[in-house]
């Protein structure tokens, strides 16, 4: 165990950096997606087929739907992102950069691997049941659940 992290705390607000721009990219590529497809629905002409009709336009409708809910959730994790503390963090808690098992966390939004500079970093929010197990741990404790205990090694 290392529990002096090999990240300085410019690294770690680099990344928080990074990881806001990666939401707000996915944020607008959604929102253009919704405007496509809500296009797409003012487009749709009713043919002689009034079966095949309804079936495109309920497809569209659960598409539109899906992607509605994805621009909502990327929402959230703007608004989520814009109130973290990246400073300096002395125990496991929103805005922490933790290592485990050579594996990297981050505490902070839902959004699950992530690559950046070729380290796979798992985002994680503290509605995850991987967060319960976490929270105000400090490097040298043990989290995860069952069979997938893993050792802090360290944080930011």
């Amino acid at each position: 165990m290392n529990s002096i992290s090999p990240w300085s705390l410019e690294t770690k607000k680099a990344f928080f950096t990074f990881l806001n721009t990666e939401v707000e990219t996915r944020l607008k590529s959604t929102v253009h997606r919704l405007e496509e497809l809500n296009q797409a629905m003012g487009n749709e002409t009713k043919s002689s087929a009034g079966d095949k009709y309804e079936t495109s336009r309920e497809m569209l409708n659960q598409e539109i739907n899906q992607v509605g809910n994805l621009k909502n959730k990327y929402q959230r994790f703007v608004v989520a992102l814009s109130r973290l503390n990246t400073n300096q963090k002395n125990s496991v808690e929103e805005g922490c950069i933790l290592c485990s098992d050579q594996q990297i966390f981050c505490y902070s939004i839902g959004l699950g691997k992530i690559q950046w500079k070729e380290q796979n970093i798992f985002c994680f929010s503290k509605e995850s049941p991987f967060a319960k197990t976490a929270t105000n741990k400090k490097a040298g404790d043990s989290i995860g659940v069952a069979n997938h205990r893993k050792i802090i090694d360290w944080l930011i």
